[in-house]
């Protein structure tokens, strides 16, 4: 009885930069843990196939193709040429089943490639812990990429509201690219006009389904209101801080008691003033261990 074959169906038109497909195929063929998001990587695993499998591509009505998409199509052909397991197919949009495009739409929301908030969380959890193994950023940051981001513009996955912390750079943090993450940042992540005018933009005309406040540890902000500092413009933070935290001295408790009245102010601001398709809209938090670089997600109390 002939082994079954694993197909897999690549939708061109969901698929606009380096990272995002690469990870979509060595999430769906399980590549090992440590295969890096880079086309010499995807060469080398696709080598090892030992399995029947078809990689599929979708291609779009009008015929084209994004350059990252034809990348990988040009490795593929060449890796199935000496790897007898391994084969590639073109289709035309709506020559597959349901239930195949179902699957190829997984890594991507239905809505012009915009990924849900649970795709969009899921994404920033893989990237951190890719950061962890790594040790260094691996977002794209291609020529390629800021052609894409400056003829098409930006779709960022996630708003990332965190403090001004030089240690803290989200688009390492979560092995993120360019026009990936849309980031606003202010000492202690706090709130105001300025910054919820900045989220509301994101979501509403970016169409970005992720809002994530993201505190860190020894954050000197939080230190400071908990030491009683005051004086200057840096009062206008500490008293937000102080609002957040009231009596608490631990600087992580603390830090997290920030972290969850930024994620309340929002939820409770946005319920005022409606973000369009706000259904749709998630808030979390989480906080980013200096320490050693993890990001824990914090469960709503």
């Amino acid at each position: 009885m002939s082994e079954e074959r694993r197909i897999v169906t690549i939708d061109e038109k969901i698929y606009k930069n380096k990272e995002h497909i690469l990870r979509f195929i060595a999430d769906e063929l399980e590549f090992p843990d440590y295969f890096g998001l880079n086309y010499d990587a995807l060469s080398d695993c696709l080598g090892d196939i030992f399995e029947p499998t078809t990689l599929r591509f979708v291609e779009e009505e009008n015929g084209a193709r994004p350059e990252c998409v034809q990348t990988v199509w040009q490795i593929a052909n060449t890796v199935a040429e000496w790897n007898p397991d391994l084969t590639v197919e073109t289709a035309k949009a709506g020559e597959t089943g349901e239930a195949e495009n179902a699957k190829a739409g997984e890594a991507a929301s239905t809505d012009a490639g915009i990924l849900s908030a649970a795709e969009a969380l899921q994404r920033l959890e893989d990237g951190n812990r890719d950061y962890l193994q790594s040790g260094i950023g691996m977002g794209d940051v291609s020529m390629e990429l800021r052609r894409e981001t400056a003829e098409n513009g930006q779709k960022p996955y996630a708003i990332i509201i965190t403090c001004s912390d030089s240690r803290v750079i989200p688009e390492y943090i979560f092995s993120a690219g360019i026009g990936e993450l849309f980031v606003i940042r202010v000492a202690g992540n706090v709130l105001d006009n300025h910054q919820l005018g900045s989220i509301e933009y994101a979501a509403e005309h970016l169409g970005t389904k992720l809002i994530v406040m993201l505190g860190h540890t020894r954050c000197g902000a939080v230190t400071s209101t908990i030491a009683g500092h005051s004086g200057g413009f840096i009062d206008y933070i500490l008293k937000d801080i102080n609002e957040a935290i009231g009596d608490e001295k631990d600087d992580y408790k603390a830090s997290c008691l920030n972290i969850r009245h930024g994620v309340r102010r929002i939820r409770h601001e946005f319920q005022i003033h409606p973000i369009e398709d706000d259904r749709q809209i998630e808030v979390v938090g989480a906080i980013y261990h200096v320490e050693d670089g993890s990001v824990e997600f914090l469960k709503d109390e």
